[in-house]
């Protein structure tokens, strides 16, 4: 952390430190941005419903995909399903690691070339339906 703390110089030419709750706070957010829903949430996938939905806006609210394909225009999250709702499922750490363990779902999402959400589909992985 001390590498991104750096020494600035202030209006009268001595030098102040930037502050450590602002850097904080600036990591904190881009961790949480990044993160997947892994909290089970029944209104989860309702905003797919919405016209306009932007791949910013997706991984806003459910973090990284599981897969990308056709360069970006076809993604795919990993679902979980309980009695509260869905939730994301986080990938193996490892890209050699097959681990489907806790995923009921696949969610198939496919945007335009202007990065807006066209078509979605949730698949069912157990022979269950979604």
């Amino acid at each position: 952390m001390k590498a991104c703390l750096h020494w600035r110089a202030a209006a009268n030419g001595t030098p102040r430190r930037a502050t450590l709750p602002f850097l904080t706070a600036l990591v904190a957010l881009w961790a949480c941005a990044s993160q997947p829903h892994t909290r089970a949430d029944a209104n989860l996938l309702a905003f797919l419903a919405d016209t306009h939905v932007t791949r910013t806006e997706v991984t806003a609210k459910l973090g990284d995909p599981h897969a990308i394909f056709e360069n970006g225009r076809i993604v795919a999250y990993r679902l979980g399903h309980n009695n509260e709702g869905y939730f994301t499922v986080p990938a193996a750490q490892k890209q050699t690691q097959l681990d489907w363990q806790g995923v009921d779902y696949d969610l198939m999402l496919a945007f335009d070339d202007a990065g807006i959400l066209r078509e979605h589909s949730i698949i069912a992985l157990h022979g269950g339906s979604p």
